[in-house]
């Protein structure tokens, strides 16, 4: 909270002055002073400015109030409440992060981080109507942050998470009102990535253009594997076009080494897989899927932060994401990451192949790894 009295005492010595002159100058007494310096009590709220002034201050230094964070700040925050999170009780850790909103509220990037924040542990409550609360919660915070934030990037990515917790609290309707604007493929905007490649070549800026270029190829792959994972759900009554799907994904994953650069996203994808395959009672095909589910959760756990990487080919790749994200951790801790990716081996559609000695390996063989991590 506020730091007022170590900064008095600080800027009072800094100046070279006594209790006494301060008194003095300002009008109270000795005592008042010593107990402002020992957080006894506060000046009354008139007095502020004239200590300010008499500093050379602005009251929030005078305070020790920060209504902003630093991007490392943002980082460390997060980091801190999503280890809290996965260790001590949830509701404890949720009139945390509350009141850390209240205390920052007009710093729109780290209320963008809270809802992230929110809707990566939401699940962790005891029952669906306080999830839901939670979730509404984190889409009041997005639209804060469309009203108030002045940068259009920051604002865009609180529009599309707006939409990702509108759709799953079932309100499709808002989903489509608030992205068919920004999410048109036929739209202008969507030749702005070129334009600025293009620019950064014509001026000579031929680092920024490699840097550009990378980070939109990884994301054109990424969009290929998410939504083929969307179309796969969209097409489970097509077992022809689903297998095929399934083949030219793997072999993009397989070119481009995905699955060390995205394992999270990878992980879905093969479990989207599994569960076509499951459908079907392709259990080879099946049981195939699920060891490559598994590796994409032992990949990310190998991490000591679950985050995208770059390799030999994308160079650039991590320099690009460093620059635009406020926090380099993980989305959910590991331990949450890793109860999530074991509730998978009780979908109801898997257990027919729960007998299955690879199945029943795959199972171990994850235990194992989560017996590590929870230690």
């Amino acid at each position: 909270m506020f730091e007022f009295g170590d900064n008095l005492v600080k800027l009072r010595k800094s100046k070279g002055i006594t209790q006494e002159e301060l008194a003095e100058f300002v009008g109270v007494t000795k005592a008042s002073v010593s107990k402002w310096e020992t957080k006894q009590s506060m000046p009354d709220i008139g007095m502020l400015p004239l200590l300010s002034s008499y500093f050379d201050v602005s009251i929030d230094s005078l305070l020790g109030y920060h209504p902003k964070l630093s991007k490392e700040e943002i980082a460390q925050t997060y980091g801190e409440l999503a280890g809290k999170f996965a260790k001590e009780p949830f509701e404890m850790v949720m009139k945390e992060s509350e009141e850390l909103v209240k205390q920052y509220y007009s710093c729109y990037p780290f209320l963008f981080q809270i809802a992230v924040l929110w809707l990566n542990h939401h699940m962790l409550a005891e029952d669906t109507q306080r999830r839901n609360v939670i979730l509404e919660n984190a889409c009041d915070l997005c639209s804060i942050i469309v009203d108030k934030e002045k940068d259009q990037v920051i604002c865009n990515d609180a529009i599309t998470l707006k939409a990702q917790i509108l759709l799953m609290l079932g309100r499709y309707e808002e989903v489509v009102d608030s992205l068919k604007g920004i999410a048109d493929p036929l739209g202008l905007s969507a030749q702005s990535h070129n334009l600025l490649i293009q620019a950064y070549q014509a001026k000579g800026d031929t680092e920024m253009a490699e840097r550009y270029s990378q980070l939109h190829l990884y994301n054109d792959i990424l969009g290929i594997i998410s939504h083929s994972t969307l179309y796969l759900t969209n097409n489970i009554d097509n077992e022809l076009r689903c297998e095929e799907t399934i083949e030219r994904v793997l072999e993009v994953m397989k070119t481009y080494h995905f699955l060390k650069i995205n394992p999270n996203t990878s992980a879905l994808f093969f479990l989207q897989a599994a569960t076509v395959y499951a459908t079907y009672d392709r259990k080879d095909k099946f049981l195939q899927m699920l060891e490559k589910y598994v590796d994409a959760i032992y990949a990310l756990f190998e991490k000591e932060v679950v985050l995208i990487q770059g390799d030999s080919y994308f160079d650039k790749l991590e320099l690009m994401i460093a620059q635009r994200r406020e926090t380099k951790q993980a989305p959910r801790d590991k331990k949450v990451i890793f109860q999530s990716a074991m509730s998978m081996f009780e979908y109801p559609l898997f257990l027919k192949y729960k007998d299955e000695e690879t199945f029943i390996t795959l199972k171990q063989k994850l235990e194992r790894k989560g017996e590590e991590i929870c230690k």
